[in-house]
C-alpha cells in the first residue's frame, strides 16, 4: 500500500495509491510518502532512489545505518515496540531530501495508521520533512517507549515491595529475570539508534536548511534521554535481581543457623544417651534408682549451658 501526503494551496490532500501517489512525487510538491510490503519497486522506478538503499530496504539487517546519497539520505532504524507482554522490533526505512520525506516497512508498524488520520497533524509539519520525521517517531516510537518504561518502573515498584515483605517465591524471580530482558533488548536497539541519529543530524548539514535542524538534535536529545531512562531501569532491576539473590541466601543462611543450633544443643544428650545405650556389664548408674533422671537431668542441664551461652556470644 502506498500513501503520499502533499500540500496544495494550504490544505493537505491524500494521493492513495501508486498512480496518484506517482504524480504527487512527478510534480514536485512537499510531501510525505508511506510504502508498505510489496511496494518497494515504486521506490526504485518511480522515486529513483538508488539500488543499494532499495537493496537494504528489501532485507533485514541487524544494526540500524545511515547513508549520504547526494540529493536525500537515507537510514534505517529499528523501532521497539511492546505489545502485551511481548516485545516486537520493527524496520523503518527512511528517505529524508529537502522537499520529501519517504518511509518504507516491510509490514505495518503499530501507531502509524492512526498519523494517516491526523491530516490537520500533517499539514501542520509537512513543509519541513525534519519536523515531520520528528512528529511521526514522537507519537509512534517515542510515546510508546515512555509508556513501556513507566509500565516497567511500575512493576519495579510491586517488585520491590514485594521483596521487602520477604516474597523469594519463583514468579518473583521470573519477572525480575523476565523485566531485565526486555530492558536489555531496548537498550541494545536505542544504543545503535543513539549513533545513528547523530550521524544523521551530521550528515544533514548541507542537505537540511539551519531553520528545520532543531527538530533533528530534538530527536537526539529525546532519544537520548529515554536511552538515560533505560540504563537508570536497567541498573535497578539488575539491583532487585542481586537483592532477591541476597535474600535467599539470608533466608538460607537462617535456616542453617537454626538448624545448626538445634543439632548443638541436642548432640551432647545424644551422646549421653549413646553411652549410656552401650549396655556393658559394668555401668554402676544402670543398677540405681536414680540412674534414669541423672541421665534426663545431665541432658537438660549441658542442653541449657549450650543455650545460654550462645545467648551470651549473640549467636542467637
Amino acid at each position: 500500500m502506498i500513501r503520499a501526503f502533499y500540500l496544495e494551496n494550504d490544505a493537505i490532500v491524500l494521493a492513495d495509491g501508486a498512480v496518484a501517489a506517482a504524480r504527487a512525487w512527478k510534480e514536485k510538491r512537499p510531501l510525505w510518502l508511506n510504502a508498505e510490503g510489496p511496494e518497494i519497486s515504486f521506490l526504485a522506478k518511480i522515486c529513483d532512489f538508488h539500488p543499494l538503499a532499495i537493496e537494504e530496504c528489501e532485507r533485514e539487517t541487524p544494526v540500524p545505518k545511515v547513508e549520504d546519497f547526494g540529493r536525500y539520505l537515507f537510514a534505517e532504524l529499528h523501532l521497539p515496540f511492546c505489545l502485551g507482554d511481548r516485545l516486537e522490533i520493527y524496520e523503518l526505512d527512511i528517505f529524508l531530501g529537502k522537499d520529501f520525506l519517504v518511509t518504507y516497512a516491510r509490514e505495518e508498524i503499530p501507531g502509524f495508521s492512526s498519523l494517516f488520520a491526523n491530516r490537520e497533524n500533517i499539514a501542520r509539519r509537512l513543509p519541513s520533512p525534519p519536523r515531520l520525521l520528528r512528529g511521526i517517531l514522537n507519537q509512534t516510537v517515542f510515546q510508546n517507549l515512555w509508556d513501556l518504561l513507566e509500565d516497567m518502573d511500575d512493576r519495579m515498584d510491586a517488585i520491590e515491595e514485594q521483596l521487602s515483605g520477604w516474597n523469594l517465591s519463583q514468579p518473583i524471580l521470573r519477572r525480575i529475570t523476565a523485566t531485565v530482558g526486555v530492558l536489555g533488548r531496548i537498550r541494545k536497539t536505542l544504543i545503535f539508534h543513539q549513533r545513528v541519529l547523530e550521524e544523521l543530524v551530521d550528515e544533514a548539514h548541507d542537505l537540511v536548511p539551519g531553520e528545520d535542524m532543531p527538530y533533528l538534535l530534538d530527536l537526539v536529545d529525546r532519544h537520548g534521554r529515554i536511552l538515560s531512562e533505560t540504563d537508570y531501569l536497567q541498573q535497578r532491576g539488575e539491583t532487585l535481581y542481586q537483592l532477591f539473590v541476597d535474600s535467599k541466601d539470608y533466608q538460607s543462611n537462617e535456616i542453617m543457623k537454626v538448624l545448626t543450633v538445634v543439632a548443638t544443643i541436642t548432640l551432647p544428650a545424644l551422646l549421653i544417651a549413646s553411652i549410656y545405650g552401650m549396655n556393658f556389664r559394668h555401668m554402676p548408674e544402670l543398677g540405681q534408682w536414680w540412674g534414669y533422671p541423672f541421665a534426663i537431668g545431665l541432658m537438660l542441664l549441658v542442653g541449657i549451658i549450650i543455650f545460654i551461652y550462645m545467648k551470651r556470644k549473640k549467636w542467637l
